[in-house]
């Protein structure tokens, strides 16, 4: 599928639990597959998404999204 959504489409959003290695190892040689067969430049292709953040107003606030992340983390894990 991101072969194909580098041959049609303006972009990707990648799921946050995407790693960078993932990404520089599976993503961007098929996206680039995908470029390539459209004769596409890759500036002209829009890559979001991957990671988590903790946010809050303070540091209860953080420390809950924290335990949050760890429980998505673990999901997806």
């Amino acid at each position: 599928m991101l072969r194909v959504a580098a041959e049609m489409c303006d972009g990707v959003r990648l799921h946050p639990f995407c790693t960078r290695r993932y990404q520089e190892n599976v993503v961007m040689p098929l996206m680039a597959a995908g470029l390539e067969k459209r004769r596409r430049s890759r500036a002209s292709f829009e890559i979001t998404g991957g990671g988590f953040i903790a946010t809050g107003a303070d540091d209860e606030a953080v420390a809950d999204k924290v335990a949050w992340v760890r429980q998505r983390v673990a999901f997806y894990g």
